[in-house]
């Protein structure tokens, strides 16, 4: 940066006299517009870095029992509690393993990498998964219409089964 800066300041040096302030001129202007392109760089990646710290300590915030996470060291495992540590900060313990063998682990908050899955947040208005049926035995379910061919075809498909 400093040598393009030279050359330019050693051309308007040996150029011509009457150029020289056309050319001092040009010099300022890019100058100018090279420290705005940096600073406009250096607020936006302030700008970006703030609001991943911002989902960061959200997506940490939100952490209960039951979500699946990975730690920076790679281990994978379930939350089975989340309680302060003797640092002042915040440590959960993780299940990891084979349901039958599994090992828990204390990790503090800072060696969180990841969240895989988060534990279903439950509803007041649950549904039931069967539906109910109506007075005439009939499912609530809506029921599909059927066109007069199908219907014909089907008729005539008893009529030979019966026979």
């Amino acid at each position: 940066m400093l040598n393009f800066i030279n050359l330019l300041l050693e051309s308007d040096a040996t150029g011509e006299e009457g150029k020289s302030g056309e050319s001092n001129i040009f010099l300022f202007i890019v100058l100018g517009v090279l420290v705005v392109a940096v600073i406009a760089v250096f607020i936006f990646s302030n700008i970006n870095k703030r609001k991943q710290q911002k989902e960061s300590e959200k997506q940490k915030s939100a952490l209960k029992p039951g979500d699946l996470i990975e730690t920076v060291g790679g281990i994978i495992g379930k939350i089975v509690l989340i309680r302060p540590s003797a640092n002042g900060g915040t440590e959960f313990v993780i299940e990891t393993g084979e349901p039958d063998r599994a090992t828990t682990l204390t990790v503090d908050m800072q060696a969180l990498y990841r969240v895989f899955t988060k534990t279903p947040e439950p509803t007041a208005d649950v549904k039931p998964a069967i539906s109910k049926p109506d007075v005439d035995g009939l499912s609530s379910a809506p029921v599909k219409q059927k066109s007069d061919d199908t219907v014909e075809t089907e008729q005539a498909d008893q009529k030979k089964n019966q026979k």
